[in-house]
């Protein structure tokens, strides 16, 4: 009698064991699993970021090309969005009417205020001129495309200097005169003209 109940105890035994191995053992695969999600869901999301980051990059270098090529063609426009003066006081201002624009051997640069009241209708003032002395320079060291030409015109006489960044589209200008100690200085996206919805105000001379 004692017999059978001692091996009922270890059968009792045996038999929590294998629940509490069994509870046990699915806690474990439940820990593992919830682990293993998570650490998929956190690959998945950086391999989302680097793919997004890397379709960036490609966006910026087709930009990129893209310019360089307008710039070699001469049908580029810089479209403002920030506008300084000499002493580096900045304004922000509106793309679609603030530009410096090369198409061919002319060059435009509008400076304009739509709550003004400017010569050129947009409310400020447009000039242009010919062309000359064109140059295209990279810098090897930080890949900067650099611009210069001279502009002359019937109201303008002016030293122009456009910068474009290693990538994207980002650039800025100066136009400065040749007879005075005025400059205007441009922060904004440079663009093919085919691409570019600046619009040109009245030239008045």
């Amino acid at each position: 009698m004692k017999n059978i109940q001692s091996i009922n105890r270890i059968l009792g035994l045996l038999f929590l064991l294998t629940i509490s191995f069994g509870v046990g053992n699915s806690f474990a695969q439940d820990t593992t699993t919830k682990k293993e999600t998570k650490a998929e869901k956190k690959a998945e999301k950086k391999a989302a970021k680097e793919k997004k980051k890397e379709a960036r990059l490609a966006e910026e270098q087709a930009e990129h090309a893209q310019n360089i090529a307008a710039i070699n063609n001469k049908t580029y426009t810089l479209e403002a969005n920030q506008a300084y003066d000499r002493r580096g006081n900045m304004v922000n201002v509106d793309p679609s009417i603030n530009f410096v624009k090369v198409a061919g051997d002319r060059a435009v640069v509008q400076l304009a205020f739509p709550q003004l009241v400017g010569f050129n209708g947009v409310g400020g003032i447009t000039v242009d001129g010919t062309i000359s002395n064109y140059k295209v320079t990279t810098n090897p060291k930080n890949q900067m495309t650099r611009v210069t030409f001279h502009v002359q015109g019937p109201t303008m006489m002016a030293d122009v200097s456009i910068e474009l960044e290693a990538d994207g589209s980002w650039a800025n200008s100066s136009v400065e005169g040749d007879f005075s100690a005025a400059e205007l200085k441009f922060r904004g996206e440079l663009k093919p003209n085919s691409l570019s919805s600046s619009y040109e105000g009245t030239t008045r001379y």
